[in-house]
């Protein structure tokens, strides 16, 4: 790997072996973090009464597939990030809007992604499908990462050889 950090989009149908790939890259690229909103979704719909259950390190780590020590920095990260919105935040889990929801991940992913950029980290990102807008995003906030995308269904999967 070059000495520029990276962004790498997987997407491709369920199945398609996307957090097969981001795990094993994750694993074989040490300073790689792999991010994915179904997980997102997931820890946000455990329904926790407080934001460190809701972020907890093993939720994180196992999303991660990476260190624990990144996956407990980012846990304090994101309690401090949403702890002034606590309210609101806990509101949305509970009544479970899909729409807010939706907003709510968004908003943990970008948190995400800043403390992976602040930390000097490549991002492995494994969901179904990326749209302009999401991608505009995240290179929004990671200027200067190199940035590559597959579609597992389109190309056949990508080989970590």
């Amino acid at each position: 790997m070059s000495d520029k950090l990276k962004i790498l989009f997987l997407s491709g149908l369920p199945g398609s072996g996307k957090s097969t790939y981001a795990y094993a890259y994750v694993k074989q690229n040490p300073n790689t973090v792999r991010i994915n909103k179904d997980d997102i979704r997931d820890i946000l719909s455990k329904k926790n009464t407080h934001l460190t259950s809701i972020f907890s390190s093993i939720n994180l780590e196992k999303m991660f597939g990476c260190d624990w020590d990144f996956a407990n920095d980012c846990e304090n990260h994101l309690v401090k990030f949403f702890d002034h919105d606590k309210k609101r935040v806990l509101e949305t889990i509970k009544n479970d809007k899909f729409k807010q929801i939706e907003a709510l991940v968004l908003e943990v992913e970008d948190a995400i992604i800043k403390f992976a950029v602040e930390k000097k980290k490549n991002i492995v990102g494994d969901n179904t499908h990326y749209s302009e807008k999401h991608v505009g995003r995240y290179k929004k906030f990671c200027q200067g990462y190199a940035f590559e995308t597959y579609d597992m269904h389109k190309q056949g999967g990508v080989s970590l050889a």
